[in-house]
């Protein structure tokens, strides 16, 4: 086990679904790191859905990126109006958990075999320290490139 640095706020992992393959997750402090910690905060300010950076998850044995969705939850149900009222409702957060090599080869399997090949950077350029996915391909008849946005975070 390793200790986290000393910060205000924790917010451990209480429940898994599928504790055979996720229990090396329980007790994980989510705000343990400042960038998953800066996501929580705009996640419980604003009242919206945002998406971590891309992570190793702890429990993976394969090294594949992952990423975390968080939900804010708060009492009564319903996202509070001022700043004030969501710091004061704030009851928790609903986190789900993606490895992004099992959504994408779902996603395109069919496409694949026909030749098609995607690759993901976070951010908004390739850059070979925020890959999340895939191989570019030198020899190519054609290249489309487009930036979309997962919940607040960036990807190419």
């Amino acid at each position: 086990m390793i200790r986290v640095e000393m910060h205000e706020l924790y917010y451990p992992v209480y429940y898994v679904h599928r504790i055979e393959r996720n229990e090396a997750a329980l007790g994980f402090d989510l705000s343990g790191n400042s960038t998953r910690r800066k996501t929580h905060i705009r996640s419980l300010e604003s009242g919206n859905v945002m998406s971590s950076s891309y992570i190793t998850l702890i429990q993976e044995d394969r090294n594949g990126a992952g990423f975390l969705i968080f939900y804010p939850h708060y009492q009564g149900n319903k996202v509070p109006q001022s700043l004030v009222e969501r710091r004061e409702m704030f009851a928790g957060f609903i986190v789900c958990v993606y490895l992004i090599e099992e959504i994408i080869e779902d996603i395109i399997r069919v496409e694949t075999a026909r030749g098609l090949s995607l690759t993901l950077y976070e951010g908004d350029r390739v850059d070979e320290k925020n890959h999340l996915y895939g191989t570019l391909i030198d020899d190519k008849a054609m290249e489309l490139s487009f930036s979309v946005n997962i919940a607040g975070c960036p990807w190419f």
